[in-house]
């Protein structure tokens, strides 16, 4: 099954928030991008954590060439 999205420009970042610590750690683990139909998103998963205890979280990306 493909689905289309707009571009190649992520919307969002997927991030993996590991909180089994006591300081919760965001690890960058892919992108996501709206669907052309907006009725979902597709991501793209780089990584996964093997013992997976903990939440994704997708953010929006930043536009190129603004600071926070």
């Amino acid at each position: 099954m493909t689905t289309q999205t707009q571009n190649n420009t992520p919307h969002y970042n997927v991030y993996f928030v590991d909180d089994t610590d006591k300081e919760p750690r965001w690890i960058r683990i892919g992108a996501a991008r709206d669907n052309l139909d907006e009725r979902g998103v597709s991501l793209k998963i780089d990584a996964m954590p093997m013992d997976f205890k903990g939440e994704l979280v997708l953010r929006k990306s930043k536009a190129k060439g603004v600071s926070a």
